[in-house]
């Protein structure tokens, strides 16, 4: 529920004002995967992996617009754990997933159209549709098949929560954010729910961006006044 009402309030703000700017843009960076959930693994060990894609920025008023990515993903972790019930038994887990990712959050920004800061809240709806996957399973020090003992295949979709803060300086953008996952993303895992959550940070540039030419001043001194009148009027 929390995730759909996000998308509407979004879906309703995007268009109930036709006066809206549509900016658009490219972005890559680095993401940390995190595994979170009641019944986790104990030690899970994180990865650091690669993000990219492309973004739009919908503006609904002059300091808050809709910003949407389109990304792909790559998250990874390895951990250790026992099959549930049997004893002296070892699982070691090594996991990529390659996701699509879909984003969308709200953004508020302090400042003008060449220098601003950011903030960004929404939901992120995401598919995998590629893992590699290394399972190792051992009982009473004796390997064995692990598919026979346990599943570790992936539900069709993850969604969360996320946020973000970010910098711009013209047409490039740089931000910080982070995601908490609301899903368990393995089929079957009733005993152990396991959730992502990564932080990442990226840099990103937009094609279209043009701003008025009421933010370019004639002077620095008067162009850093204009700043700090609009920044916090």
């Amino acid at each position: 529920m929390i995730i759909k009402s996000i998308y509407l309030f979004i879906f309703v703000a995007c268009f109930t004002n036709i006066q809206a700017q549509f900016i658009f843009g490219t972005e890559a960076g680095l993401l940390r995967n995190e595994l979170i959930g009641f019944g986790k693994p104990a030690n899970p060990q994180p990865r650091t992996s690669i993000l990219a894609g492309f973004f739009t920025d919908y503006y609904i008023s002059e300091q808050t617009s809709v910003f949407t990515e389109y990304r792909y993903e790559r998250r990874g972790f390895i951990f250790d754990d026992t099959i549930p019930y049997l004893n002296e038994s070892k699982i070691h887990v090594e996991e990529y997933n390659d996701c699509i990712s879909v984003p969308v959050h709200l953004k508020f920004r302090a400042g003008d159209d060449i220098y601003n800061s950011f903030l960004l809240f929404g939901a992120e709806f995401s598919v995998p549709f590629w893992t590699h996957q290394v399972l190792n399973v051992t009982i009473q020090d004796l390997a064995v098949d692990g598919e026979r003992y346990t599943s570790f295949k992936h539900n069709r979709f993850d969604y969360g929560l996320t946020t973000g803060f970010g910098l711009q300086l013209n047409s490039f953008y740089t931000k910080f954010g982070i995601y908490y996952g609301l899903g368990n993303f393995y089929q079957g895992r009733n005993i152990m729910e396991i959730r992502n959550a990564y932080g990442y940070i990226t840099v990103g540039a937009a094609f279209n961006y043009d701003p008025p030419q009421l933010y370019r001043k004639s002077s620095p001194i008067k162009n850093l006044k204009y700043r700090l009148k609009k920044a916090f009027r």
